[in-house]
C-alpha cells in the first residue's frame, strides 16, 4: 500500500517536471503575430435590415471598423472570415473593397456561404483577385506562413456548389 502511494506521488511529480521542462524548450512568449479578425460583414448595397442582420448599415459599420483598426499600431494583417457580402453581386463586392481601400494593413479572407450566393466560386475568386493584390491563391482555401513559426490554414466549408451552409470539406482540403 505504501509503495503504491509513493509510486503515484513520484509519477505525478515527474509529469509536472517534464511538463515544466517542455514549456521552457518551446515557448510562444517571444513570438508575436498580431492580426485582427472580422467576420460576417454582409455588405449589401440594396437590402433592408432583417431581425438579425444590419444589412442597410453594413457599409457604415465596416467603415467604422476600418477606422478603428487604422488607429491601432503594429497589426500584421486583417483577416476577414466569411460572409464578406450578403450575396455575390458585383455591386456588393465593389462596395466591400472600396471600403477596404482605406485599410492601412494588408487583408486576407476566408469565404462564407453568402459570398457565393449568385456566382460560382471561380467568378468570386476572379473578383477578389482583381481587388485584393494580397489574394494570390487559386482556390478558396489556402495556407500561409505570415511569420516564422506560424501557419494559418484557411478552409472553405461551403461545399462544391455552395450546397451546404453546415460545413463540408473536400477531400483535397482534408
Amino acid at each position: 500500500m505504501k509503495n503504491n502511494k509513493l509510486f503515484k506521488i513520484l509519477f505525478v511529480l515527474s509529469v509536472v517536471i517534464l511538463t515544466a521542462l517542455g514549456a521552457y524548450a518551446f515557448s510562444f512568449r517571444n513570438m508575436t503575430l498580431d492580426f485582427i479578425s472580422i467576420s460576417d460583414t454582409h455588405i449589401s448595397v440594396d437590402r433592408a435590415d432583417t431581425s438579425y442582420k444590419a444589412l442597410s448599415s453594413s457599409s457604415k459599420l465596416l467603415k467604422d471598423a476600418v477606422n478603428q483598426i487604422n488607429d491601432i499600431d503594429g497589426i500584421d494583417f486583417v483577416l476577414f472570415t466569411g460572409d464578406l457580402v450578403d450575396s455575390a453581386k458585383y455591386q456588393n463586392f465593389d462596395e466591400y473593397y472600396s471600403i477596404l481601400e482605406k485599410l492601412k494593413y494588408p487583408s486576407l479572407n476566408a469565404f462564407g456561404n453568402h459570398d457565393f450566393y449568385g456566382m460560382s466560386k471561380s467568378e468570386v475568386l476572379e473578383i477578389v483577385k482583381g481587388y485584393n493584390r494580397n489574394y494570390i491563391f487559386n482556390n478558396t482555401y489556402y495556407a500561409i506562413s505570415p511569420k516564422t513559426d506560424y501557419r494559418i490554414i484557411i478552409l472553405d466549408s461551403t461545399g462544391e456548389n455552395n450546397d451546404s451552409s453546415r460545413g463540408v470539406l473536400s477531400k483535397e482540403q482534408l
